[in-house]
């Protein structure tokens, strides 16, 4: 069985054929032609009754597929710096608070004793001390995350993460494609 060569009327593309064959169909454009031999030659002919597309109107659209995947991962990307900065952040607010907390209480120490010495040591004080420490402990508390939040939120990005590998297949498939 010979097979020979010919390029695509439409986008230039090889298209390798047998010399039995009737009809054939480019695989890059999806343009179908009918062959048509003749004593030295083989020709390739528009074929009526098989649907084709204009070379540019595919390109287009791959283009647009790649374009929309490129969209698809970098929003990816960005949600899992998003979910991984607020488990990261999550330590760093309860340092914050905590920091906030032992501030509270030197400006107690400090206001007993410069402006209320006489209540220094009293019942004032240590009542005052006490409200700063149980004030900021609860404030600690709603800026902690929960085990079920920590862990949503590490399903979360283990979710995301796992899905871009496919989406940068197939946009790699994609480019691939088109070239």
């Amino acid at each position: 069985m010979e097979v020979i060569t010919l390029n695509c009327p439409d986008c230039a593309a090889l298209i390798e054929l047998s010399l039995s064959v009737d009809y054939v169909i480019c695989r890059r454009c999806g343009a179908g032609y009918r062959v048509s031999r003749s004593e030295n030659s083989v020709n390739l002919q528009r074929a009526g009754g098989i649907a084709s597309h204009s070379y540019t109107e595919l390109e287009a659209e791959l283009e647009r597929a790649i374009v929309e995947l490129e969209e698809q991962i970098a929003d990816a990307r960005e949600q899992i710096e998003i979910v991984r900065s607020r488990e990261k952040g999550a330590a760093l607010q309860v340092g914050c608070a905590s920091f906030g907390v032992f501030g509270g209480v030197i400006v107690v120490l400090a206001l007993f004793v410069t402006l209320a010495r006489a209540y220094f040591g009293g019942f004032f004080f240590y009542a005052a001390l006490l409200a700063v420490v149980v004030l900021g402990i609860v404030r600690l508390r709603r800026k902690l995350l929960s085990k079920q939040q920590r862990e949503k939120l590490a399903a979360d990005r283990s979710e995301l993460e796992e899905g871009l590998p496919t989406l940068e297949a197939a946009r790699d498939r994609l480019i691939r494609l088109r070239q």
